[in-house]
């Protein structure tokens, strides 16, 4: 028997496969994060590094685990991070990057992508480094960094190589390595977090108030998400009666998640400069990235700010939206193709960019406004972050998924109809 020319044999759900596949993916990389490198001292738990470095929950949002020196501490934070310079680095039409091949262009982003591996796992080292950490062999210290440093980057590089399978066979493509990474670490935060409260009669409130509040913004943020304008497309040879249902879609938060994991990695970097310098130098600049502090809150707000705007209009391109919608014979409501139609264009991105921009930093900063009266656990300073990023990574997975899925609605209809005797 023969269903539209395949073997019965083979009609086997694509998702199904994808879905299996993907997991796989998935336990290999959290056997790999549990797979610490010799001579570390594993009995330092996440709370210890936390105290030390409040700011490890915020590298946990770039993708980078510090709570720990595994085969996979680096995760896809140097892919992350060379993706956003990428594209940031399109914005400059001189070097006609647009132009290179596709070998040329994979061979810069693998460069830049090992600079910053390296980068990034030197700030790993210094942020998870014990005392009690060093090789079981009797050796110097440089050759003990040496090999961690290398270990670190090979296993981004793995972890690259798998996200890159994913794609293609499998479910979520890399961000799919990201949002398991995420709610790992959440996890870990949160059984701590519940094992230190449920002690008193006060912390079981405190955790039931945290949970309405996480509903809450949980909820705030995937209304958010799935906001946007949209503007009426006439397309050529569109039937009249699709009218009103054709349009050129621009969201309230064009930006997403982006400019908090840039954010997250270049503050990791920037704390690694200041470790360099030596003590004296961390002591009189390190408290820019104490965000308790209404100054350093500022600063950093600011700077979530100025990315949000930046990453809107990468990620729109209002210039190459124009050009496209010219080409292709599509046009707004009375406005005249070309630079008519950008003009329009950049009023509803700059619009959109710092009404979203606004709302980024007023829902990012609301629990360390909170804090300056109420002291927080740093766990719940960093979770309104932590689902602005989930949300835009969680909702395209479920688009995905349910277009993998349309196969399977039909399947009976198809199988009655495509078999013959």
């Amino acid at each position: 028997m023969k269903h539209f020319g395949l073997k019965k044999q083979k009609r086997t759900s694509i998702f199904f496969r994808r879905a299996i596949f993907t997991i796989l993916i998935i336990a290999i990389y959290l056997l790999g994060r549990h797979i610490l490198l010799p001579g570390y001292n594993g009995n330092t738990g996440f709370s210890q590094i936390t105290e030390q470095n409040p700011l490890a929950y915020l590298y946990s949002l770039a993708g980078v685990d510090v709570s720990q020196i595994s085969m996979f501490s680096l995760g896809l934070g140097p892919w992350i991070t060379t993706m956003i310079v990428w594209q940031v680095i399109n914005l400059n039409k001189s070097w006609n990057i647009q132009s290179w091949s596709l070998k040329k262009a994979d061979f810069v982003q693998k460069i830049l992508t090992l600079i910053f591996s390296v980068l990034q796992g030197i700030a790993v080292m210094y942020t998870a480094r014990s005392e009690n950490g060093r090789f079981l062999l009797l050796v110097d210290d440089w050759i003990y960094n040496m090999a961690v440093l290398a270990t670190v980057v090979a296993g981004s590089f793995v972890i690259i190589w798998l996200a890159g399978l994913n794609v293609s066979k499998g479910v979520g493509g890399q961000t799919i390595i990201i949002i398991s990474g995420i709610l790992l670490q959440f996890a870990n935060q949160l059984v701590v977090l519940i094992g230190q409260s449920v002690l008193s009669k006060e912390g079981l409130a405190f955790l039931v108030g945290a949970a309405i509040s996480f509903l809450l913004l949980g909820y705030i943020a995937v209304v958010c998400e799935r906001a946007e304008i949209r503007l009426p497309l006439n397309r050529v040879m569109l039937s009249s009666r699709y009218y009103g249902k054709s349009y050129l879609p621009i969201k309230f938060l064009p930006s997403g998640g982006m400019p908090i994991m840039y954010a997250s990695s270049v503050i990791m970097l920037l704390q690694l400069v200041l470790d360099w310098f030596g003590h004296g130098f961390t002591k009189n600049f390190g408290s820019l990235f104490d965000f308790t502090k209404p100054l350093s809150l500022a600063f950093y707000l600011l700077a979530i700010y100025l990315l949000a705007i930046l990453f809107a209009y990468i990620n729109l391109e209002p210039e190459e939206t124009a050009k496209r919608l010219q080409r292709q014979g599509e046009y707004l409501d009375y406005i005249q193709p070309g630079k008519a139609t950008l003009k329009v264009l950049k009023h509803y991105i700059s619009l959109q960019s710092n009404v979203g921009a606004l709302y980024l930093i007023v829902f990012i900063g609301l629990p360390y406004f909170i804090n300056f009266f109420l002291p927080l656990p740093n766990l719940l300073l960093t979770i309104p972050s932590t689902l602005i990023i989930l949300v835009s990574m969680l909702l395209p997975l479920h688009e995905e998924i349910r277009i993998l899925r349309i196969g399977t609605y039909y399947h009976k209809e198809l199988e009655f109809k495509g078999e013959w005797r």
